[in-house]
């Protein structure tokens, strides 16, 4: 646990006590595996604490573990109990300080979406190739870059995208300014016809830092995706017949025929045991299915796609269901409703409502023998 994370884990803590305290009596942190606070340090609980006290002022601390009092204290304890837990009083300006946290927290690496880490990266890396060249903090960087490293911000060449691709390196530079990684960044008008430039001035050390941990997070991230499709193909032929797998009804429970099964580390979406695509890492296909599979058997608005996509849809949701596979019959099982504002999609489909609906039935080897081709 670094210490941003202990940290966090802590504030949280102080959060859930405050709603455990009766009136009139103080807060306490208990040191158990309730709030995560056995896996940290005692002496680091009490430093975090003092931070929070000293510098954000948003508790006091009242009192603390008898492991962590003097000798003479710990003697006393024998007498009167020993003490588990930090006592703490919880200023009124917590609350909107912790407000302010959770918006903070939202900006922290492990809790960015696919595109908005692509769009830091993107900088990150020309900001690096620059300070290997030049040595030194102040540089400039390109509005538009020649050479796409990511085609996810740049999937195809129009006047559109061009906008949207310098955004994005503007967004990019924004986010390292107001996490301290930056001191400042300007655009630098062209003199010509082209694009311009970004003047940046590097904090180097934050930089340094910055680099080592977005770097880890995009390996991390991309490991997770890259076991081949192919492995997935695999049937075993040992035995002398292999069956399909079937879903029998158990536990009283409705029979399911049909459902959709995703994976955001492996990016397949599969129909029961067939594999019916495998979108490509932070593209529209994936953050719009993501999006609708959150969703399912409801309705998912043309805003909300936007939304998971980070900007205006370049094609329509019947578009994006087409190239992930959902066509014909699969149409028909998963999606009732898909037009250009809304997706309704349904997940797991029942005998009950097959049966009702009276919908088609699904050929899962034309399935596997269309993706194979």
């Amino acid at each position: 646990m670094n210490y941003e994370e202990k940290f966090d884990t802590i504030v949280k803590a102080i959060k859930e006590s405050s709603k455990l305290s009766r009136k009139d009596y103080l807060p306490k942190l208990y040191v158990t595996e309730e709030y995560g606070l056995d896996k940290i340090n005692l002496e680091e609980i009490r430093d975090i604490l003092l931070q929070l006290q000293d510098d954000y002022k948003i508790i006091t601390l009242k009192d603390i573990p008898t492991a962590l009092q003097p000798v003479t204290k710990q003697t006393d304890a024998l007498l009167h109990g020993h003490k588990s837990y930090f006592s703490i009083n919880i200023l009124d300006s917590f609350e909107n300080w912790y407000g302010n946290y959770l918006l903070k927290r939202k900006g922290a690496l492990e809790n960015l979406s696919a595109i908005n880490l692509l769009k830091i990266y993107d900088v990150v890396l020309d900001i690096e190739e620059q300070l290997q060249i030049i040595g030194k903090p102040e540089l400039f960087i390109p509005v538009f870059q020649q050479f796409v490293k990511f085609p996810q911000l740049f999937p195809n060449d129009n006047y559109g995208t061009r906008e949207t691709y310098m955004d994005y390196r503007g967004f990019g530079l924004q986010y390292l300014r107001d996490h301290g990684i930056l001191e400042e960044f300007k655009f630098i008008k062209p003199w010509d016809l082209g694009y311009g430039k970004f003047k940046v001035i590097v904090r180097v050390g934050d930089f340094q830092d910055f680099l080592d941990r977005i770097t880890k997070e995009y390996k991390a991230r991309l490991e997770a995706e890259e076991k081949p499709i192919a492995e997935s193909l695999v049937v075993d032929t040992s035995s002398e017949e292999v069956k399909e797998p079937t879903i029998e009804e158990s536990g009283g429970k409705e029979e399911i025929l049909y459902e959709v099964f995703y994976s955001e580390h492996t990016r397949e979406i599969r129909v029961n045991d067939a594999l019916i695509s495998r979108p490509d890492f932070a593209s529209e296909n994936e953050l719009v299915f993501s999006r609708i599979f959150s969703k399912a058997n409801d309705i998912t608005t043309i805003r909300e796609m936007e939304e998971a996509n980070g900007g205006e849809l370049r094609k329509t949701p019947s578009d994006v269901l087409r190239d992930l596979g959902f066509t014909k019959d699969l149409r028909k099982v998963f999606f009732p409703v898909v037009t250009k504002s809304k997706v309704k999609f349904v997940n797991p489909i029942t005998k009950k409502y097959f049966d009702k609906n009276k919908l088609p039935c699904l050929d899962f080897e034309s399935l596997k023998r269309a993706k194979e081709e």
